[in-house]
């Protein structure tokens, strides 16, 4: 949320793809310290960095939109002064003004409600529930949660703690080289898409290895199938899925419900993440294989990548304001001031 809302437009896909980095650093911390040190030991190493954080985080300038929220259009330009390092924000505040003017007077006092009863906002609620659920039904936690059960299963020997540090670390690679190469080329719904659609084939490619090991076929020419298959999913997700509920909480809902919409929609991807483990934990329970889940996990991305192209919309390069002007199904002014640019000079050759 902080950072959709301070970050320029040229480098906000950069900013909250960084969010996932950090994400994916801080299991992999755990995890190497926790093989090396006691449980005492590890939370209290892990207790210092909120607190660097909170006390770094108090020497942040607030956000600019909190600023013309609350009427304070001085301190939103000595905010933004300080975030873009240069004295000359006029322009860019006058904008964000005009931004907070438009979705106020669209949901005036806005509650929750407002969430599920303005057009736009139902929009962007959807497009998050589609993306969410992708995520956590591509098989993102049972993947991470029973990496060394999958080995076991493959006919692998590697142990508990290996098995994450080395899932971990090829998905903080993914993710880093994600960020640095590919996601400034691509826009974020181009690399969603190929993300859930990467994540099912490789989930598949699991489920197939499985059902062969099932029903008896000789897999000692494929044991190498588990592991790579892993690995190819945990790149496939990290191009895309990894980050892409962060960058739709803070791009697609405007300030009026963000804050709202942040806490409601991080309880329902608890709530999601805990459903898909306890499912993929009964199914194999059940079923006596990991088959069935990995099947159902594999589905379910290529569903998730079929809604996506239908209703996600490509945010790169735009400002907030134009996002919500794309989720109201309308052109803001710059984008109808070139088409009238553009018409004209047709009217004219």
């Amino acid at each position: 949320m902080y950072i959709g809302e301070i970050s320029d437009q040229k480098i906000r896909d950069f900013l909250t793809s960084t969010i996932a980095i950090a994400a994916i650093t801080g299991t992999l911390f755990i995890n190497v310290i926790g093989s090396f040190l006691d449980i005492f030991m590890s939370s209290l190493i892990c207790c210092l960095i909120p607190l660097i954080h909170m006390m770094a985080f108090a020497l942040v300038p607030e956000s600019p939109y909190y600023y013309i929220k609350k009427g304070n259009y001085e301190a939103a330009k000595q905010s933004l002064q300080v975030l873009r390092g240069k004295r000359d924000v006029e322009e860019e505040v006058d904008s964000i003004v005009k931004a907070v003017v438009r979705q106020e007077r669209t949901s005036n006092q806005a509650g929750l409600l407002d969430l599920f009863t303005v057009a736009s906002n139902r929009r962007a609620c959807l497009i998050f529930v589609i993306v969410c659920m992708t995520n956590k039904f591509s098989g993102k936690n049972p993947c991470m949660f029973y990496t060394e059960m999958i080995f076991k299963e493959a006919g692998s020997s590697i142990d508990a703690t290996t098995s994450v540090i080395v899932y971990c670390g090829m998905e903080l690679i993914a993710v880093v080289l994600t960020t640095l190469l590919v996601i400034k080329r691509f826009g974020k719904r181009m690399l969603l898409i190929t993300s859930s659609a990467g994540c099912s084939v490789a989930v598949l490619a699991l489920s197939l290895f499985f059902f062969f090991k099932d029903f008896g076929f000789d897999i000692h020419y494929v044991f190498w199938l588990p592991i790579t298959a892993l690995v190819s999913y945990n790149i496939m997700f990290s191009i895309g899925l990894s980050f892409g509920m962060v960058t739709i909480l803070s791009e697609l809902f405007p300030t009026s419900v963000k804050a709202k919409a942040l806490c409601i929609a991080d309880t329902f991807s608890v709530l999601m993440g805990a459903l898909v483990s306890k499912i993929f934990q009964i199914s194999v329970d059940q079923a006596g294989s990991m088959a069935y889940p990995f099947l159902f996990f594999s589905m379910c991305s290529l569903a998730g990548c079929l809604l996506i192209v239908r209703w996600m919309p490509e945010t790169k390069g735009k400002t907030l304001e134009e996002i919500q002007y794309v989720l109201i199904g309308q052109e803001s002014g710059v984008e109808l001031s070139v088409r009238r640019v553009q018409f004209l000079n047709n009217s004219f050759m």
